[in-house]
């Protein structure tokens, strides 16, 4: 998985997740859209698509579809991003 940016004929970047195809994940691509059309700041939507990107990618790892998730899924993803927060520190130090 990867953003992707992308320009539009008008010269305005836009961004969105791909798979490993390089194919839109169409539920983070419809999220982003609906966001871009009410008038988030780029950067915004770009970590909008950075934190989906390691939301999927997560789902991915735990083979859990994202319409079937449960409230511990999410607790468990808040804590794979605090474990990954603290290796990040650890390697700094």
């Amino acid at each position: 998985m990867e953003v992707v940016k992308v320009r539009t004929e008008e010269g305005t970047e836009r961004y969105y997740v791909a798979d490993k195809n390089g194919l839109p994940i169409e539920p983070i691509l419809k999220f982003i859209r609906f966001k871009d059309n009410t008038s988030y700041a780029r950067n915004t939507l770009r970590m909008y698509c950075q934190h989906l990107k390691l939301y999927f990618q997560y789902l991915e790892q735990i083979e859990v579809d994202f319409q079937k998730i449960t409230i511990d899924d999410l607790a468990l993803f808040v804590n794979y991003v605090n474990y990954r927060k603290y290796l990040n520190y650890m390697a700094a130090i």
